[in-house]
């Protein structure tokens, strides 16, 4: 049986209060407060801690696989991945592996995790997440938004929750993309203007050239 041995998390200390962010936009805020990293913490560290949780909970002994998911994480062509199994004192052959890009990175380290067991070709595999994510200014996911990291180790002994299926969806959900350039979550929905009209300018310039 393949499943979630173990599981762990970690949410920054350091808070800001929605009331503040109200109180700087005159604007109404929600209740409450969000989670935010310190000036030393990134989205690696906060996936860190988290996973070496999970290995504080069952050791490390046949964790041959670890799996790094982020859209904020601090490198881009180094593997995160690989320092947080040198963190956590793994194995070197142990398969590190980054999954970025997209929300949907920590459901795609899952499944690949789930793969690599139900294959055979590795026996236990810890997947880690970790974002520290900045909603637009003056736009509700800046309230909303929250830093934190979490973990879950997979393995066939002592398992805590069976995956008993899975289901797959290719179209898109919910429209927040974020360009390279930016540190923000951008909703397409509310900002035309910052998207698509760039987007007709630049084909614009190109057909006229």
């Amino acid at each position: 049986m393949v499943g979630i041995t173990s599981c762990g998390y970690h949410v920054p200390f350091c808070r800001l209060e929605r009331e503040k962010i109200g109180q700087a936009w005159a604007r109404r805020a929600g209740k409450g407060e969000r989670a935010a990293v310190y000036f030393d913490e990134d989205a690696l560290t906060l996936g860190l801690e988290a996973a070496q949780r999970c290995i504080e909970d069952k050791g490390k002994d046949g964790v041959d696989g670890l799996y790094f998911a982020s859209t904020s994480a601090p490198f881009r062509q180094r593997s995160s991945a690989s320092f947080m199994a040198a963190a956590c004192d793994l194995p070197s052959e142990c398969e590190t592996s980054d999954f970025n890009g997209t929300i949907r990175s920590a459901t795609a380290a899952l499944r690949a995790g789930l793969d690599a067991l139900n294959s055979g070709r590795l026996s236990r595999v810890l997947i880690a997440a970790g974002e520290v994510r900045d909603g637009q200014p003056e736009e509700s996911e800046e309230e909303w938004f929250g830093d934190a990291g979490s973990a879950v180790m997979l393995g066939r002994d002592n398992v805590l929750a069976e995956i008993l299926d899975r289901a797959r969806e290719g179209r898109l959900r919910r429209p927040v993309w974020r360009p390279p350039q930016l540190r923000v979550a951008a909703n397409v929905q509310r900002v035309p203007q910052e998207g698509y009209a760039m987007d007709v300018r630049v084909r614009w310039v190109r057909s006229s050239r």
